[in-house]
């Protein structure tokens, strides 16, 4: 592909998206909160996938269903099968608008970065039509890609991109 590849069907069902988000609600309030000391030069609100076992398992169906063939199909020089796929760190980012109106600090983008991974996959959870901005910029094309829920942008790690604010 080029900078990136967009899934052209979703990857989750709507269904799926909204249990992973209250999977990860549950589990966050379960430990504790969110967690936001887990990436050190790009901090993010998140939940570790591995760390909410009904969330794992969603992922870990969507992974073998869906995921990994999208991934080996977008980047068979890396991924040349979809079992030689492995996961480095996979978890669920939370961004929040309410800080443009209450004060709080709450995540809202992502300055622009590369991963460590060989590549990356985002998988939108909520539909565009639940926010205004938000999407993963590229910044060499530049462009942003903000797919539907359930669809899934893929590319290398080593690309330099960031979060788009959502407001």
């Amino acid at each position: 592909p080029g900078v990136a590849a967009v899934s052209a069907h979703p990857l989750l069902t709507p269904s799926q998206c909204a249990d992973a988000i209250a999977f990860a609600e549950a589990g966050a309030a379960a430990s504790g909160g969110w967690t936001t000391q887990r990436h050190y030069s790009v901090p993010t609100t998140d939940v570790p996938v591995h760390a909410v076992p009904p969330l794992l398992a969603l992922f870990n169906a969507a992974l073998a269903q869906c995921i990994a063939p999208f991934v080996s199909a977008a980047f068979p020089d890396v991924v040349p099968r979809p079992g030689a796929l492995r996961i480095h760190d996979a978890f669920l980012v939370r961004y929040d608008s309410r800080n443009v109106r209450s004060g709080a600090q709450q995540q809202r983008f992502l300055p622009i970065h590369s991963d460590e991974s060989q590549v990356s996959l985002t998988v939108a959870l909520n539909d565009t039509d639940d926010y205004t901005g938000g999407g993963t910029y590229f910044q060499a094309t530049p462009c942003v890609a903000r797919p539907r829920a359930g669809h899934a942008v893929v590319f290398r790690g080593s690309t330099r991109h960031g979060g788009e604010a959502i407001l």
